[in-house]
């Protein structure tokens, strides 16, 4: 695969490697990508009905655990 990036991003990733926080623009690139991925996978991207569902949940009435 190849990319292109704008200028800007592009200057952003050169600084990035210059600055030693990656070894090239592939592992960059590479890593913000795994980061989007994650980020795309979080639970506070769910749906308004599972908020709703575990609001209710955590604001309901309570018991104390007990060890037996």
């Amino acid at each position: 695969m190849t990319v292109t990036l704008p200028k800007k991003l592009e200057a952003f990733v050169q600084r990035k490697v210059r600055a030693g926080d990656f070894r090239d623009a592939e592992a960059a690139v590479r890593e913000a990508v795994r980061q989007w991925s994650e980020q795309q996978n979080d639970w506070s991207q769910d749906g308004p009905e599972l908020k709703s569902f575990l609001l209710e949940a955590v604001r309901g009435p309570h018991r104390p655990l007990r060890p037996e």
